[in-house]
């Protein structure tokens, strides 16, 4: 084998091993010193060391990365046998890299010995990754390599190192049984391989509360360790639909990056291994394209953008809803927080006609919530980007980057579960809303069912409670302060109504935004900031 693959595949005690054996014919005691000297030099070191008859052995050996239990020499014929060796993957290969850059005399020193080791057995190899391990009890040979264990072979041919590798995993959000089996040309320094698994199921709390089943990974790579300071890895990826490429390496600080570039795709193909837990997909034709980048830095950044082009949906709304005209029953939470059906719409006593609502109230909501309302088809990509970029921040899903038939949706539909696969359904539900509906009868529908308090439905109710007013006689400060409520009412309800202290600041935020979209003059808005709330006394 060539003496770069030496470098990769003995210890710092093998190395001591071979100067021990070498020992035997310039004595016994020279040889233990320039085997100590030897572990010192690789930051190693022996609780004992010394002669047992005729094997030299050494037991407790710690370096960096490594430890084994014990090793042992026999000078004629030579034989070397390693018992109980753990390796860390994350302490041994940076410690690796650093001594074949700054110390290649002692790196081809190692180089040269390897082809001592014919003889070199292991028994009872563990290689993990920090607490993580990755294989055990691996018994074989060094050279050639061959190495077998639970599930587990590593050997070589020539300059051909192949693996196989099958194991069930429970982590990163995948649950099931992955087969891994690459190949490593070391003459060429090319990795190849792949990682795959016919039935995965992902759980992750940010994407669902359900598990997502039996999808089909596959993971493909290709790569090169010739540069031991700056590896990579590059491939495709596929969850169960189109598949995306990406790309491992080390930065100039010697940190890893991870780029992932999934292109634009059909956006029903690519959604479809989520039917499992988003309904609408079962019923729904959706169109348009979907793409995604993803930059990570572990540990420092991440960054995930998402492309949504020309998407429609047809078929997600159940046709007995009857939202285009006439009454409805939908889900709300009462005061204390229980589900419980109210009934809205045409005809019934809160409702309250698009052409009966104060143009402040209107323009007031869709500054404060949807600015880009008339523009967008349901969905809005620069607020999903700033929402997702929030909920990254904060490891959590804090903000929902939603348009007005969003929340629409949400309200009529769904639950309040903070999940990406509840966004993905208020997406879909959105789309098909503001194309089946109008944007008219969408806006008339939100006005009408958008919560402004605990069990304060509508704006019919929201200007009885606040101002004992019909919706089209607000004032406009009267308006702004209705649409600060959102998106959060029943806190403002506490925070504001009840206490008396009025969030003047988001006022004045909404004010400069209907001066921004038109719909006020800048002096509108400076007498809107100085005039007097006056509410109406909470309810006893």
């Amino acid at each position: 084998m060539a003496s770069s693959t030496r470098r990769r595949v003995l210890t710092a005690v093998v190395l001591a091993g071979v100067v021990l054996a070498m020992g035997a014919v310039l004595g016994r005691s020279y040889a233990v010193a320039q085997a100590e000297a030897v572990l010192a030099q690789r930051g190693c070191a022996a609780q004992t060391l010394g002669w047992a008859g005729l094997r030299l052995r050494a037991s407790d050996i710690r370096c960096p990365g490594v430890t084994m239990a014990s090793a042992s020499v026999q000078p004629w014929p030579l034989a070397i046998t390693i018992r109980g060796a753990d390796v860390d993957l994350a302490q041994w290969l940076p410690t690796l890299a650093a001594q074949a850059g700054s110390e290649p005399e002692a790196a081809a020193s190692l180089g040269e010995t390897a082809g001592l080791l014919a003889n070199a057995q292991v028994q009872g190899l563990t290689v993990r990754m920090d607490d993580r391990v990755l294989v055990h009890d691996l018994h074989g040979g060094l050279d050639p390599i061959h190495l077998e264990g639970p599930d587990f072979l590593l050997t070589q041919s020539e300059d051909i190192l192949s693996i196989e590798h099958s194991r069930a995993v429970q982590s990163y959000g995948l649950l099931g049984a992955l087969r891994l089996a690459a190949t490593w040309n070391v003459a060429e320094d090319v990795i190849q391989g792949s990682l795959s698994g016919t039935s995965i199921q992902v759980t992750s709390p940010l994407l669902s509360p359900d598990v997502l089943p039996g999808l089909p990974l596959q993971l493909d790579f290709e790569g090169s360790t010739g540069n031991l300071e700056r590896p990579w890895l590059r491939g495709s990826l596929a969850l169960g639909g189109p598949p995306a490429r990406w790309q491992a390496q080390l930065d100039d600080e010697g940190l890893p990056v991870l780029d992932l570039e999934l292109p634009d795709s059909p956006a029903g193909a690519l959604l479809m291994p989520l039917a499992p837990l988003v309904p609408e997909l079962d019923r729904a034709d959706v169109g348009g394209t979907i793409g995604l980048s993803v930059h990570w830095e572990p540990g420092r950044s991440l960054q995930i953008t998402p492309r949504l082009l020309d998407l429609t949906v047809s078929g997600a709304l159940e046709p007995s809803l009857g939202l285009d005209w006439g009454a409805f029953t939908y889900q709300v939470r009462d005061e204390e927080g229980e589900r419980v059906p109210r009934r809205s719409g045409d005809g019934t006593p809160d409702w309250t006609p698009l052409a009966s609502i104060s143009p402040d109230l209107v323009h007031a909501v869709l500054a404060a919530e949807d600015s880009a309302y008339f523009r967008h088809a349901g969905y809005h990509l620069p607020a999903i980007q700033e929402a997702l970029d929030a909920d990254i921040a904060a490891g959590e899903v804090v903000r929902g980057g939603s348009t007005l038939s969003q929340q629409l949706a949400k309200n009529l539909f769904l639950d309040g579960d903070q999940t990406l696969v509840r966004k993905l359904r208020e997406l879909l539900l959105a789309v098909e809303l503001d194309r089946s509906l109008g944007k008219d009868r969408t806006l008339e529908l939100y006005l009408n069912v958008v919560e402004f308090g605990p069990d304060i439905h509508g704006v019919a109710a929201a200007s009885e409670r606040y101002f004992m007013k019909q919706p089209r006689r607000l004032e406009l400060h009267e308006a702004v302060f209705l649409a600060a409520l959102l998106p959060s009412p029943r806190r403002a309800y506490e925070q504001w109504y009840l206490q008396g202290r009025p969030n003047r600041a988001r006022m004045a935020a909404i004010l400069d935004n209907m001066v921004d979209g038109g719909w006020i003059g800048a002096p509108q808005a400076e007498r809107a900031k100085r005039a007097r709330l006056s509410l109406v006394p909470p309810p006893k």
